[in-house]
């Protein structure tokens, strides 16, 4: 695993590397996520020598299928193509769990694409049972969460 940086970004800082990794073709819109401006919102960067290369964010949200009010949603996780498998997903998805626990949060959650639920299960994320959801624009999704009260 290549050493990071971890730390809080500004939610700009966030959709500006979501639209260019996660979906390039659409306007700047399509990454607003509902949650972003919340007030206990936080967003992360990774950093590799300075330089911005991976953003997650965290939000309270309630989980659809079983809600409670200490949900937090986990999303918008994007990685620099070239800095991808060294670690830097994992980092970021550590930092936001952290976070999420160290608000009261006893439940993370996210909806996933399948290229990354083998990263979230190896992190104790369990699936939702029920099918796969696919967007035409970025395709299949998971539902996934996690269980902080253990």
């Amino acid at each position: 695993m290549t050493a990071g940086d971890i730390r809080m970004i500004s939610l700009a800082e966030a959709q500006h590397l979501r639209h260019r990794f996660l979906r390039p073709d659409d306007p700047i819109e399509a990454v607003i996520y509902d949650g972003d401006d919340h007030p206990q919102s936080v967003h992360f960067g990774a950093f590799v020598q300075g330089q911005l290369i991976g953003v997650m964010s965290a939000f309270p949200r309630p989980f659809a299928p079983d809600p409670a009010p200490d949900d937090w949603q986990l999303r918008g996780l994007a990685i620099v193509p070239e800095f991808r498998r060294a670690g830097h997903a994992t980092q970021l998805l550590r930092a936001g769990i952290a976070h999420v626990y160290s608000h009261n949060g006893l439940r993370a959650w996210s909806f996933v694409r399948l290229t990354i639920v083998p990263l979230l299960r190896s992190l104790g994320f369990q699936e939702v049972p029920g099918d796969v959801v696919v967007d035409p624009k970025t395709g299949p999704h998971h539902l996934m969460w996690l269980d902080l009260r253990s």
